[in-house]
């Protein structure tokens, strides 16, 4: 099969919004491009907590990365890493990430650690403003 993904958003409230990006045959450098107009999210927003998980496949461990390019490590100028690959990751950063409107899209890898055949959840909450 060849690598797939998709995206939910659900408004969880007044100016909360949940985002669920899953993935299939995911392997580390498998990326989800999500663009926030298409997705109904905020142009102004607060990324508030991430949660990523395989699972299935024959990855351990994530070490999720979100950034406003493509390849956001390497490429972002704001970026919101994961220190520490873990099966699960969960994060709630001391001060929300957040995106202006001269930012359309957010770009994500869970960079799973080994393997092309891996299933992968990731849940993202993001805050309406600032």
């Amino acid at each position: 099969m060849a690598y797939a993904s998709t995206i939910t958003v659900q408004e969880a409230g007044t100016g909360l919004y949940v985002v669920t990006i899953s993935e299939t045959d995911a392997s580390a450098t498998s990326e989800v491009d999500i663009d926030l107009a298409a997705e109904g999210l905020p142009p102004v927003g607060a990324v508030v907590a991430r949660r990523c998980a395989v699972t299935s496949g024959a990855g351990s461990t994530v070490q999720p990365v979100l950034g406003n390019a493509s390849d956001p490590e390497n490429a972002a100028s704001w970026v919101f890493s994961t220190d520490t690959a873990a099966q699960p990751v969960h994060q709630q950063p001391a001060a929300p990430i957040t995106y202006g409107t001269q930012v359309s899209n957010l770009y994500h890898r869970a960079k799973v650690d080994t393997g092309t055949n891996n299933s992968i959840t990731t849940v993202l909450h993001i805050r309406r403003g600032w």
